[in-house]
């Protein structure tokens, strides 16, 4: 069962690891290993960890400048209908699954469902069958009680929304820039500071 709800991101992580390990298996000497391993390393972190990290330092860096919290899917800042009905929103306390299987239309439910936290069918109820991360559920209800208090002391909601969006679109651009920047252009110098250092030449180990 744990196999069968795998997301596409973690079929694609086991499937680098896979690689990762029959490429350094396959090397032409420990020199070659030793780069290959560093290079496939390097590049795992910065395809499915890096831009993570990256993503939590600019919500924070917002966070702090802007006073408002932007670790909401861009779907739900770009929302009217969620920024409209904002003062009516109704959060749960606990049971996140059972309000949401007892009011499949709430607008809890809905962003919920547009974020992709959790698949319905098409009568509106709770696809059972589908696996549903409660931790991430749980966190984005918290994102949504700081970022709806934020706009309800707002004098202008809209336009904090916008102020929001245009903030969070920033910062996803930014981070493509710098993830691109590390994977293409740091880690390949990274690598030849490495070879130098394990082999003493700026050949490549296996044909050295």
């Amino acid at each position: 069962s744990a196999l069968a709800d795998l997301s596409t991101l973690q079929k694609m992580m086991i499937l680098d690891g896979g690689l990762t390990a029959g490429r350094v298996y396959t090397g032409r000497g420990w020199g070659e290993k030793g780069e290959m391993g560093f290079k496939m390393a390097g590049m795992y972190y910065l395809n499915f960890y890096a831009p993570k990290n990256i993503d939590k330092m600019l919500n924070k860096l917002t966070k702090k400048i802007f006073k408002i919290n932007i670790d909401l899917d861009p779907k739900i800042l770009a929302d009217k209908k969620f920024i409209k009905n904002i003062n009516n929103l109704e959060l749960p306390d606990k049971n996140l699954l059972n309000y949401i299987d007892n009011n499949p239309k709430s607008m809890f439910s809905e962003l919920a469902k547009k974020t992709g936290l959790i698949e319905t069918l098409p009568d509106g109820i709770r696809n059972p069958e589908r696996y549903v991360d409660l931790e991430k559920l749980k966190e984005f209800r918290n994102s949504l009680f700081e970022f709806a208090n934020s706009l309800k002391k707002s004098v202008n909601p809209e336009k904090l929304a916008r102020k929001a969006f245009m903030a969070k679109s920033f910062n996803i651009i930014t981070n493509i820039l710098v993830s691109s920047f590390l994977l293409a252009v740091a880690l390949p110098k990274a690598q030849f500071i490495f070879r130098k250092m394990i082999t003493g030449s700026d050949l490549e180990p296996g044909i050295k």
